[in-house]
């Protein structure tokens, strides 16, 4: 499995049902809309496992090119030990 950290520019493109009707958004859109849907609890137990075990279907079109990729988004929590 490949990953990829976005850049905020980098365009996504998400079934019409993620947000709101709209289904392309650059990275950064995507990021605020995910803190601002978590902050109020707008999101099912379904949705949520979604989002954080399964990923949702995208498409990624990156700012630096090679045109549109297949894959998905999932939310990750990652910990990052601080040095000693």
């Amino acid at each position: 499995m490949d990953r990829w950290e976005f850049e905020p520019d980098d365009v996504l493109s998400l079934g019409k049902d993620t947000f709101g009707g709209q289904e392309v958004f650059k990275a950064e859109r995507i990021k605020n809309n995910l803190l601002a849907s978590i902050e109020v609890n707008r999101w099912s137990s379904a949705e949520a496992k979604n989002w954080t075990e399964n990923g949702v279907p995208c498409e990624l079109l990156s700012s630096k090119g090679g045109g549109w990729k297949k894959g998905r988004i999932k939310i990750m929590i990652e910990f990052i030990r601080d040095s000693d």
